[in-house]
């Protein structure tokens, strides 16, 4: 006989089921296809997450036409929903909203938008909103321990593949293509370095936040060990001077909340023992030969305040000098700024920055009213910006006033919420709660911290597999907290 409740619940159950293994494959797929930045890869991926979305509302759906759901045989495993994430939704809706709107709008007076560069440029937040959403439905806790193991799994193994790229083709074999951009730096299956070495941080952060968490047994943490050489090796051939500062950044944040649980005396003694390997480890980098310091040498500026080092006046204005009309993002922010500036409160799009490139290349110290006419210094017509080397300005330039603000509220009520996260895994009242869950929330911080510092001199976040990883680590560490249906709740 037909019983709807158990047979809704079971097909909530299968859908949910099949939901997590797409997206167990996305997790893994996403960085493997070149970081899924290219436009076909981008959409592979995407469709990828798509179906696992689908899946996840389907089964929410079932589950919702049982009746008695507690009771029945096959219960649709989920989170429960706590205030705190209808306060993260809200938060986030009104930067949503104005996306949608401003995907619609003309760029300027008669000068249509570029669709499809405005329609990428939305997926690039829409999609880690989807998919933390698809995660909220479908995780249960068992579920998250294993959706991390499989990323920190898929990490080891991208770093060996970096490794092999590096040491058997200086990094420019990419997979099975030669890369058009010859850095000569690990970062395969990646093509930017820069953008791979939040990879690397990332699978850092978990490591570190795994090692530290007491409670957790001895033979996981040999495991998550075990994986830290080539992590750490792919990491530094990277080579990657905003990746490594970043890290180097984040770790006092690390160390003032990492060791929560342990004795005043511990944190002082880690406090100090980190504080002498941090500042040991960057004299090391900067004086001892390594290829980190042979590329921070060929930097303008650094070249500038070596050479000037004794006259500082000089030094001053060779290093302006050098940012605005030497150095690569100088160059890039600089234009950036110039088309902010066109359109202030509103930007001139999502996605614009590109196709917009060659009206604000050229610097803006020509003058056409001059006689002679005057040219600029740089017109920069021999090359072409795609992206701008800085998340945190692009996101200026595109959106405006409006929408940066708007996504700045968004940003650090995340944050906030994390920081409420990791104190709740601590909490007495949430007695369900093991040791284990105490690292999401951590690792969570960790890289939301290293991503503002790296998004101030790079554009990682415009790599969709960066972003979804980070979108990924940041649904982790929100979630694990709550309790899942059929455990005591209690709120504190």
């Amino acid at each position: 006989m037909f019983d709807p409740n158990t047979s809704f619940s079971r097909l909530a159950y299968l859908a949910h089921k099949a939901s997590f293994a797409v997206l167990v494959i996305f997790t893994v797929l996403a960085p493997w296809c070149f970081g899924s930045w290219e436009m076909h890869w981008f959409w592979l991926s995407s469709g990828v997450l798509f179906l696992a979305a689908l899946l996840a509302g389907a089964g929410t759906l079932l589950d919702a036409c049982t009746h008695g759901t507690e009771e029945v045989q096959f219960p649709a495993p989920r989170f429960r929903a706590e205030r705190r994430l209808a306060f993260l939704a809200a938060t986030a809706a009104p930067f949503i909203l104005y996306l949608v709107w401003r995907v619609g709008r003309p760029v300027a007076p008669d000068l249509p938008i570029v669709a499809m560069e405005a329609q990428r440029s939305a997926l690039l937040f829409l999609t880690p909103c989807l998919l933390v959403a698809t995660l909220f439905l479908v995780l249960n806790r068992s579920r998250l321990r294993i959706l991390a193991g499989v990323f920190y799994v898929n990490c080891v193994l991208l770093a060996l593949c970096a490794l092999h790229s590096y040491f058997t083709s200086h990094g420019d074999q990419i997979l099975w293509v030669t890369s058009p951009f010859p850095y000569h730096r690990a970062c395969s299956p990646f093509f930017c370095p820069n953008s791979f070495v939040d990879m690397m941080n990332f699978a850092l952060f978990l490591a570190l936040a795994i090692l530290v968490s007491r409670g957790i047994g001895l033979r996981l943490k040999l495991l998550v060990a075990l994986g830290l050489p080539p992590i750490l090796a792919a990491w530094f051939f990277t080579l990657s001077r905003g990746g490594i500062l970043s890290f180097a950044a984040t770790l006092p944040v690390f160390i003032v909340i990492g060791f929560r649980g342990y004795r005043w005396y511990v944190r002082v003694l880690v406090g100090a023992v980190s504080l002498a390997l941090v500042v040991g480890g960057l004299w090391a980098l900067f004086n001892i030969p390594n290829p980190v310091l042979a590329r921070c040498e060929k930097h303008a500026a650094i070249q500038a305040v070596l050479h000037y080092r004794e006259n500082g006046e000089k030094a001053r204005a060779t290093l302006s000098d050098a940012f605005h009309y030497h150095f690569d993002r100088g160059l890039y922010i600089d234009a950036a700024l110039r088309a902010w500036r066109s359109s202030p409160v509103i930007g001139i799009g999502p996605g614009q920055h590109s196709p917009r490139w060659p009206e604000f290349a050229a610097s803006d110290d020509g003058d056409a009213t001059a006689d002679p006419p005057k040219f600029p210094r740089l017109t920069n017509h021999y090359y072409h910006s795609y992206e701008v080397h800085s998340d945190w300005v692009q996101l200026l330039e595109e959106f405006g006033v409006v929408g940066f603000a708007l996504f700045l509220v968004a940003a650090l009520c995340c944050l906030g919420t994390l920081f409420t996260a990791r104190a709740q895994s601590f909490s007495r009242h949430r007695h369900y709660l093991r040791p284990a869950d105490r690292v999401f929330p951590l690792c969570a911080i960790l890289c939301a911290v290293s991503m503002v510092f790296h998004s101030f001199g790079d554009f990682s976040l415009q790599i969709p597999a960066v972003t979804w990883a980070f979108a990924t680590l940041l649904a982790l560490g929100l979630l694990s907290p709550l309790s899942e249906r059929g455990e005591e709740s209690s709120h504190d």
